[in-house]
């Protein structure tokens, strides 16, 4: 709250006027960061984050460890946000389709 609202000690605010302040506090402010649980809650740094892994995974795909399955390169995203990245995966082709199928309603992908 100090740096948006220059209010050192909040607990001198009526508890409702605390709380609407608090709500009012960008996405970026350490106050709503500590609310989400995570080091990072900017869009923009958590997209730069979601390209560069996948980025570094599609490199890592091409070199000898990822055709081995091996040394996988570790997740920026998880370490900004506390969170991982959904990874799915599919054994085989008719897995893929079957699931393309179930997100787009069976509507073609190509």
């Amino acid at each position: 709250m100090a740096e948006t609202y220059h209010i050192y000690d909040w607990r001198t605010l009526p508890l409702p006027t605390a709380a609407t302040l608090a709500q009012g506090l960008p996405p970026t402010s350490r106050t709503a960061k500590k609310l989400a649980g995570a080091k990072c809650t900017d869009v923009r740094e958590i997209l730069l984050a979601v390209i560069a892994d996948r980025l570094g995974v599609l490199i890592w795909m091409l070199s000898d460890d990822g055709r081995s399955g091996i040394n996988r390169p570790p997740s920026l995203l998880e370490k900004l946000t506390g969170s991982e990245e959904p990874q799915v995966g599919y054994e085989t082709a008719e897995e893929y389709e079957a699931a393309w199928a179930a997100i787009t309603g069976g509507e073609d992908h190509a």
